[in-house]
């Protein structure tokens, strides 16, 4: 790009022109206020091409597919969503790692915490960490954060938000970053669709130069990081105390796997990678 202008979508649409050859929109269909109609008529009758890309699919598909009425082009998230789309400008576009997270490999005996997690407690969440404390894992040093988990977890949890740097500075203490994918929808009920690319997290905790162990509910991780080497997979709760024991008890293994997801991250799974695959996906389709 010659030129690259941040802007809001209001901002855009209250702007007397625009003078870019691309508008690339990212965001979801839920947000009402929004008027991408307009926007689209606006960056058309300037001649740009208009491309959105959903980082919401599939838990806001019924409400994502209404914007394709909106743009050139349309990328989702989530590769199980696409064929559901039904338009030949479409494509499959992961979110990625944000560079904001990026932090050198702290050696494995200066890390004090044994176990991290930090997020909302949905469901299944809720239900895997449940079993955590409730098994000889709480004896590790556990770090437990995130809204409506103190209530079900008491003192194992904080309901304390995390800010992006503390987020990324916790992950690089810690021995190991739990990883477990959202389960509540917000509008997928037309096709019931079943996520498999793993969410931004995933990449933002590889690039803190951080172990994760991640939920193995049908994720395509193979795509993205190697089993064993680059990420920790676990099919139930007391697999983890496991993986715990074994990053003590081998600090070695631990910065091996940390140090490969991240120079993977690094490879592979930046927004500037993603940005390059999205010229890509919309130059072949003319």
């Amino acid at each position: 790009f010659s030129s690259v202008d941040q802007k809001a979508i209001e901002v855009v649409t209250a702007s007397d022109d625009i003078a870019s050859d691309i508008v690339f929109a990212v965001g979801g269909g839920a947000e009402d206020t929004v008027q991408f109609e307009q926007l689209y008529r606006k960056a058309k009758a300037a001649g740009a091409t208009v491309v959105f890309w959903t980082h919401e699919d599939p838990y806001e598909f019924d409400l994502n597919h209404r914007l394709l009425d909106y743009c050139d082009w349309f990328l989702t998230n989530e590769r199980s969503a696409l064929p559901y789309y039904e338009s030949p400008r479409t494509g499959w576009l992961p979110l990625g790692a944000d560079q904001s997270f990026a932090r050198e490999v702290i050696p494995f005996r200066n890390r004090e915490i044994d176990m991290f997690f930090c997020g909302y407690g949905y469901p299944l969440r809720l239900h895997i960490l449940e079993r955590i404390v409730a098994s000889p894992a709480q004896n590790f040093n556990l770090a437990i954060f995130g809204p409506n988990l103190e209530e079900t977890l008491g003192r194992y949890a904080s309901e304390r938000r995390l800010s992006t740097a503390e987020m990324a500075e916790t992950c690089a203490h810690s021995r190991l970053t739990l990883n477990i994918g959202r389960d509540l929808d917000i509008a997928n009920n037309r096709f019931n669709i079943i996520p498999e690319t793993p969410g931004p997290r995933t990449f933002d905790v590889a690039l803190s130069g951080a172990p994760q162990i991640m939920f193995d509910d049908g994720v395509d991780i193979d795509h993205f990081y190697e089993r064993g080497k680059e990420i920790l997979m676990f099919d139930n709760a007391g697999e983890i105390e496991g993986h715990i024991k074994a990053l003590q008890e081998d600090p070695d293994l631990g910065e091996r796997i940390a140090r490969a997801a991240k120079e993977r991250t690094e490879r592979e799974h930046l927004y500037s990678h993603r940005v390059t695959k999205m010229m890509e996906i919309i130059g072949a389709g003319g």
